[in-house]
């Protein structure tokens, strides 16, 4: 439950910049402007490159960069899911 939450408001984050059409260093824009928080999951996303600074408090996104950070969470999940169905073959006795 708490992943989703964590995952839901990264996406809000990028969709509030992607709406904006802040994807480019000419677009920027700051957080308060978007009615976004500067908080830890904000700058979780900047560490990560998929909000560039312009250097005057202002961000945008980098759409390529977005698109990779989501892949990666993906690949992740399917990991996790593979990781336990191997758990489930290995512990559960199935009567076959």
């Amino acid at each position: 439950m708490f992943s989703g939450l964590i995952v839901g408001s990264q996406n809000r984050l990028m969709e509030s910049y992607q709406d904006a059409g802040a994807t480019s260093p000419a677009e920027a824009r700051t957080p308060s402007e978007l009615g976004c928080r500067e908080g830890f999951m904000f700058r979780a996303l900047v560490d990560r490159g998929v909000f560039c600074s312009t250097g005057d408090g202002r961000y945008y996104l980098d759409v390529d960069e977005a698109a990779e950070f989501v892949h990666r969470r993906h690949r992740i999940l399917l990991l996790v899911v593979l990781m336990m169905f191997v758990l489930l073959l290995l512990f559960v006795d199935f009567p076959f």
